[in-house]
């Protein structure tokens, strides 16, 4: 969300629903605060989102990293947090980059964004990463940290997958007998 084109687009939809823009942008889609404060940024949120799913890119999916319809959550929680929250703050404790090597331990949330930057989440979903990567990971830093428990998680996949097919296995021959 860093172009003029996009910024701009985003004030014109606030300012098409009477909503104000404080200036406050790339909000992340992590917040933290009064819970009845949240839950109106939520709402409010949403209405937007679907208002710009259905409307200016209900033909055109637009482009990243410019106007993109695949990030139109975060178009609209920043209208929302713009209005219902004008004194927010930036943290860096929350939405931190999974990318680099600031220690996983100074931050309370990661936020994989676009990039191929290690880590990327589309580099690991299309296995670009090979598992012989695991090995000389460093967890304390924050892209190996992300890589590391992505590893994890496939292992992890892999023994629920094992365990299903045990369980269906004795289904049949429970079924069998």
């Amino acid at each position: 969300m860093n172009s003029d084109d996009v910024r701009e687009r985003i004030v014109a939809c606030a300012s098409a629903f009477g909503l104000s823009h404080h200036g406050l942008t790339n909000i992340g889609s992590t917040w933290y605060g009064l819970t009845d404060l949240v839950r109106r940024a939520s709402a409010l949120s949403e209405m937007l989102c679907r208002y710009l799913l259905n409307g200016p890119f209900r033909t055109d999916r637009g482009a990243w990293p410019g106007w993109y319809k695949g990030v139109a959550s975060m178009y609209a929680g920043e209208i929302a947090i713009n209005h219902l929250a004008p004194d927010a703050e930036r943290t860096r404790l929350l939405d931190a980059w999974s990318t680099g090597q600031t220690s996983p331990s100074d931050v309370v949330h990661i936020h994989c964004w676009h990039t191929d930057t290690p880590f990327s989440k589309h580099w690991f979903m299309s296995r670009r990463y090979p598992p012989e990567m695991a090995a000389s990971l460093n967890p304390n830093a924050m892209a190996d940290y992300c890589l590391a428990l992505s590893f994890q998680s496939l292992i992890g996949l892999e023994a629920w997958k094992a365990a299903q097919r045990d369980r269906q296995a004795g289904a049949l021959a429970a079924t069998l007998s």
